[in-house]
């Protein structure tokens, strides 16, 4: 999933772009936590790799499904705290609901790919 995750934090780093041209700060800003899982998978994957637990299949596995759950909870977190500095009511909520929604498919997707 290490391609998929690069192209995930690429698609967003060009959201991020797009919405520092047209003025769109805020949003800009709002939209980074949306890295942290990505980042955070591709980071667990090297350093699980790397570690006496490689020798072990069952613990890689069970550490990168703590890392891609913590990284969704983080994420969650961050989103609802940077919820505030969209001034539109419905704005907010669907930038919440829709994040979070994104988030907790792309960590289910990733915990059930380290499980199977």
């Amino acid at each position: 999933m290490i391609p998929e995750c690069l192209g995930i934090i690429i698609i967003i780093l060009l959201l991020v772009i797009d919405f520092l041209r047209r003025g769109k700060r805020r949003y800009a800003i709002s939209t980074l936590p949306l890295l942290i899982l990505p980042v955070v998978h591709v980071t667990a994957v090297f350093l699980a790799d790397r570690t006496p637990l490689a020798f072990n299949l069952d613990a890689l596995h069970l550490t990168m499904i703590i890392a891609d759950a913590a990284a969704a909870l983080l994420t969650i977190l961050f989103l609802f705290l940077r919820k505030k500095y969209i001034l539109s009511g419905k704005n907010k909520l669907l930038y919440f609901f829709g994040c979070s929604g994104y988030t907790l498919i792309v960590a289910t997707i990733l915990i059930l790919i380290s499980i199977i």
